[in-house]
């Protein structure tokens, strides 16, 4: 069964924050903790007309790299995620940490190694976001987990709804 809120959610993100239009393709980015939330949007998108693209990564990844990963690979962009910012229309990202504390222990110095790596795709992307002449968009939320919850001091009902509350009209 669908919820009512993450439908209504997936409907604002889709039609009125990024405006999917018939033929736009659409990258749908979030942990896997989103599931419900990019389930919904993917159907939303659809329904737009738009050609969506879920991207999810599991968060461990992103330790592994940054605990194993050699500089290189540290640095490494893939001509696919360059290919994605280059080309599609549009980027939706949902924020689902299901540990907020799982990068505590890497070494901020091969933090920083990924974020020089990614730094071209970030500039990219606000190129194409500032940029009047292109149609790019880009939109982000929240999607209520436990770990999030924790770190706003509240329960996850609570948190649902203050998020649930600051995304949805009425």
């Amino acid at each position: 069964m669908q919820n009512p809120k993450l439908t209504q959610m997936a409907d604002v993100l889709v039609n009125y924050s990024t405006r999917l239009q018939p033929g736009d393709q659409v990258a749908l980015v979030g942990a896997p903790a989103a599931r419900p939330l990019l389930v919904a949007l993917y159907r939303s998108a659809l329904r737009a007309g738009a050609h969506p693209l879920i991207l999810s990564t599991p968060p461990e990844a992103d330790e592994i790299l940054l605990k194993e990963g050699s500089p290189e690979q540290l640095r490494y962009v893939s001509p696919l995620l360059q290919n994605l910012i280059n080309t599609f229309d549009c980027r939706i990202s949902i924020m689902a940490d299901d540990n907020t504390k799982m990068l505590s222990s890497v070494d901020p110095a091969r933090q920083v190694l990924r974020y020089q790596g990614m730094r071209a795709i970030s500039e990219r992307e606000m190129a194409r976001f500032g940029d009047p002449n292109d149609p790019y968009r880009w939109a982000g939320t929240l999607f209520p987990t436990n770990a999030l919850a924790q770190d706003a001091e509240m329960s996850l009902d609570e948190f649902e709804n203050f998020v649930f509350g600051a995304c949805l009209p009425g």
